[in-house]
């Protein structure tokens, strides 16, 4: 008598599985298109020379190596460019919307 039993208290939870509301479908809100802040997009306004005069200072000021910046190019981000030095190290720019520059420097870079 006990098989019968136990038979039934396992088919309970399956029972209480079924039926009920279609489930709903999970739908995301698109995000907001990111837009330059005023400083970033003064940054991007100006002439390559400089553009890269600004990276060489935060480059300078972040206590790293650079001669020059001979190359930059603006990152899909907003605020994140790359800039390349004289000696080929490159490193990544970021001009946060309150006009403060971040440097993230490659392994190694001094």
């Amino acid at each position: 008598m006990t098989r019968p039993m136990i038979a039934v208290l396992l088919a309970l939870p399956l029972a209480a599985c079924g039926g009920g509301e279609a489930p709903t479908a999970n739908t995301a809100t698109p995000a907001a298109a990111v837009t330059e802040s005023e400083f970033q997009a003064k940054v991007t306004a100006l002439e390559p020379a400089a553009r890269n005069g600004v990276f060489i200072r935060a480059i300078r000021d972040a206590g790293l190596n650079c001669q020059e910046v001979t190359e930059s190019r603006k990152d899909k981000k907003p605020g994140m460019w790359a800039a390349r030095c004289a000696d080929g190290t490159g490193y990544a720019v970021q001009i946060l919307p309150d006009g403060t520059a971040t440097v993230f420097a490659p392994a190694g870079a001094n």
